[in-house]
């Protein structure tokens, strides 16, 4: 068995409880809307990501900009220092929104997405460990 595939089935068996997966949406702002992941066996949170239902312009930051907002929220909101995690640029996405991809410092395991909106300048979601490998995988 491959490494990757041992960690992803040991990542699984994290979550035998399964999932709750909600979008949340508000009649104040209806055209925003979150995605949330939780681990049904304790609620520890796997992923946000708000979502906004009408197209927005995206502007030009410079990539500098986008590395630092995403540092920062893992700084603040993460599991692991930043120290731990290396930013993998080869599989970062561009679009309207950056997805940033965070592995363990030895590149072995997939840690964490924070997902980056260029129009509001903002960190709008993150997904972590089995998430943000499924949700890399599920763009492949």
């Amino acid at each position: 068995m491959s490494q990757q595939r041992m960690q992803f089935t040991n990542d699984i068996q994290a979550i035998t409880g399964g999932l709750y997966y909600v979008t949340l949406t508000s009649s104040e702002v209806p055209e925003e809307s979150y995605d949330i992941v939780l681990n049904a066996k304790d609620g520890d949170v796997l992923k946000i990501l708000r979502s906004y239902r009408e197209s927005r312009a995206m502007l030009r930051y410079s990539e500098e900009k986008v590395f630092d907002l995403a540092d920062r929220f893992l700084e603040e909101h993460g599991n692991y220092p930043l120290t731990e995690l290396t930013l993998q640029l080869d599989i970062t996405r561009w679009g309207s929104n950056a997805e940033l991809y965070y592995t363990s410092e030895d590149n072995k395991t997939l840690k964490y997405c924070v997902v980056v909106n260029f129009s509001s300048n903002e960190v709008v979601g993150f997904s972590k460990d089995v998430m943000a490998l499924l949700s890399y995988n599920s763009k492949r």
